[in-house]
């Protein structure tokens, strides 16, 4: 399996004072691309945060691959986007561009195909969206957050379910075979006493 750990972050813009300015005022890595956005993007397992300065056709942009949309155009693309009138004021967008550096909630690209996005508690590809329960969207976060992504049944009967130690494993084991018949098929494997996730590749 590869495994990977990066936050990716871009602008799209024809400007360069605007990019500049962004770019010497932040600490993490930001990519300015001006022209052929479309292979750039393409490439790109997920984007964490995209800043649009460009007017650029809606149907290109997948929106589940993109975390936090920047919006400093008159177009409209997600009702999630952010959108920043101009004149600009850099402060208020660097305070942006920092807070979501900050966050902590996994954002991730599972095989090439799927998204995670536990703040929103989906699975997202480019033709389906599958939600969770809060229980499954922890018990996705748990797995993740392991070094092997598994977790022990006992273990999760007392910290996701709040069963009693001596209570059935099979309660634990009807969760466990709902959320498996959820998502993608191999993705889940449950054993004997304890469940874990199968991936090719994770890109956090």
């Amino acid at each position: 399996m590869i495994l990977q750990r990066e936050k990716i972050c871009a602008i799209i813009s024809d400007n360069s004072i605007i990019s500049s300015a962004i770019c010497e005022n932040t600490t993490c890595q930001i990519d300015v691309v001006s022209s052929d956005y479309e292979s750039f993007i393409d490439s790109k397992n997920k984007l964490d945060l995209l800043i649009l300065d460009k007017d650029i056709y809606p149907h290109k942009l997948p929106l589940h691959r993109i975390n936090c949309l920047i919006n400093l155009t008159d177009q409209k693309f997600s009702d999630s986007e952010i959108r920043i009138a101009k004149p600009l004021k850099l402060y208020d967008l660097l305070g942006i561009i920092a807070s979501n550096m900050r966050e902590e909630y996994f954002f991730c690209c599972i095989n090439h195909e799927w998204i995670y996005h536990e703040r929103r508690a989906r699975f997202i590809s480019a033709s389906r969206e599958i939600s969770l329960t809060d229980k499954e969207n922890a018990l996705v976060a748990r797995l993740l957050s392991d070094k092997n992504f598994s977790a022990k049944k006992d273990s999760l009967k007392t910290s996701l379910w709040n069963y009693h130690q001596d209570s059935e494993s099979t309660t634990v084991d009807t969760h466990l075979y709902k959320l498996k018949q959820k998502l993608p098929a191999g993705m889940v494997e449950i054993r004997q006493s304890e469940c874990l996730f199968k991936f090719e590749k994770v890109v956090f």
